[in-house]
């Protein structure tokens, strides 16, 4: 399927997330805390953006430390005119070493007391990789999670969409 390019409004589609993952079992108890910044437009596919944050996000929620006190998840969009890097950070179980390698398998869950089909990162993973973007993970058991993104911005310095920039060049 095609990428639908428009621009994003990442403050706009960051509260859209949150309300999606709002009734989660959990999700209550969670701080979230959200910061965009960069005053470029962002073109790009709005529904895959939106379904990797959500995925990141709602694998927070079930993997969240009840031992803590406080639950916390960190989302901050900075965007330029070349990409949007995205960086989604939690305090809950965070994965072992041993496991970290097999966490964007399909069906892989890293721990089976929590809820879950295994393919909330597959599909993360599958999703940057459409966008044409990267994903670094670091994670620390006892400590949490932090994914950093990075997806290129669907449209040049002049306004035009990169695919269609990069099909008129060759005329």
């Amino acid at each position: 399927v095609a990428l639908k390019t428009e621009e994003i409004n990442f403050h706009k589609l960051l509260k859209d997330v949150q309300e999606n993952v709002m009734f989660m079992e959990g999700a209550k108890r969670i701080q979230l805390k959200i910061e965009t910044e960069g005053k470029v437009p962002f073109y790009c596919d709005r529904l895959r953006i939106g379904i990797l944050i959500e995925n990141l996000y709602s694998n927070a929620v079930k993997y969240q430390d009840y031992k803590k006190e406080s639950s916390w998840v960190s989302i901050s969009v900075q965007t330029t005119p070349e990409k949007a890097m995205i960086t989604v950070q939690d305090n809950g179980m965070g994965i072992g070493k041993k496991h970290i390698h097999k966490v964007f398998d399909m069906f892989y869950r890293a721990d089976t007391r929590v809820q879950g089909s295994g393919l909330g990162l597959y599909i993360a993973n599958e999703t940057i990789a459409k966008l044409g973007g990267s994903m670094q993970m670091e994670s620390e058991p006892g400590l949490g999670t932090t994914f950093e993104i990075s997806i290129p911005n669907h449209i040049d310095h002049e306004g035009r969409n990169r695919e269609q920039a990069q099909d008129s060049d060759g005329d």
